[in-house]
């Protein structure tokens, strides 16, 4: 990685690296609404192979709840849904 700043390469240490990580439920939907542990902290985390279409629908529940407005998806995506 350090070939990439070949101006800092001999004087830069590496001591951690993080790629990163792939997460995902078993229905491969997000955890987007109320966490259950407290009814003020909204969970949004788009993960796994649907991340994006959850993100795009995700917003739309999270606006939903904080309007106070019902909403299709909202148990389809509720972190307490008890598919996890």
């Amino acid at each position: 990685m350090l070939k990439l700043f070949p101006q800092i390469e001999k004087e830069a240490k590496i001591d951690y690296k993080f790629c990163g990580c792939f997460g995902t439920t078993k229905d491969n939907l997000g955890l987007i609404g109320q966490s259950g542990f407290d009814e003020n902290i909204l969970l949004f985390i788009s993960c796994g192979a649907n991340g994006i279409i959850n993100a795009m629908r995700g917003i739309e529940v999270i606006e939903d709840i904080i309007k106070g407005k019902e909403n299709l998806l909202a148990k389809l995506f509720s972190p307490l849904r008890g598919s996890l």
